[in-house]
């Protein structure tokens, strides 16, 4: 919580109160899009504040993301910045993304970031040909 402290003064006396108040989580800065290359690997990061200190979870198309089922997922937070780092991107990971921030006050969820993955190409005879067909 936020605290601040007050003066209260009369002629002879001096009071002072603290005061402390909760903020509901506010996303500063919101994940951006993305395009890459399978294989390769991305990482999407928000800027979190507010008091409590929020929880940030993320999603990919509306549902919770699993970092326990997809060992490619990463979130990693310093002070109030937050990141999920995907790994070895796969086509199955386009979507939409978004950080989604909780407190006791209550919950903030940042705009979609969309994440495109272009197919890789392998160079033969002079041309171009695409993987997996």
């Amino acid at each position: 919580m936020f605290s601040a402290l007050f003066y209260l003064c009369s002629f002879q006396y001096c009071f002072i109160f603290s005061s402390s108040f909760s903020v509901a989580p506010e996303i500063s800065e919101t994940p951006e899009d993305l395009t890459t290359v399978e294989g390769r690997d991305v990482a999407f990061s928000c800027v979190v504040e507010g008091n409590p200190s929020p929880s940030v979870t993320w999603t990919k198309n509306e549902q919770r993301l699993n970092f326990t089922a997809n060992s490619r997922l990463n979130a990693s937070s310093t002070n109030n910045n937050h990141t999920l780092t995907i790994t070895d991107v796969h086509r199955s990971d386009a979507g939409q993304y978004r950080c989604v921030a909780n407190n006791s006050v209550n919950t903030s969820t940042s705009s979609a970031a969309k994440l495109e993955v272009y197919c890789k190409y392998h160079r033969r005879r002079g041309t171009f040909e695409l993987e997996g067909r």
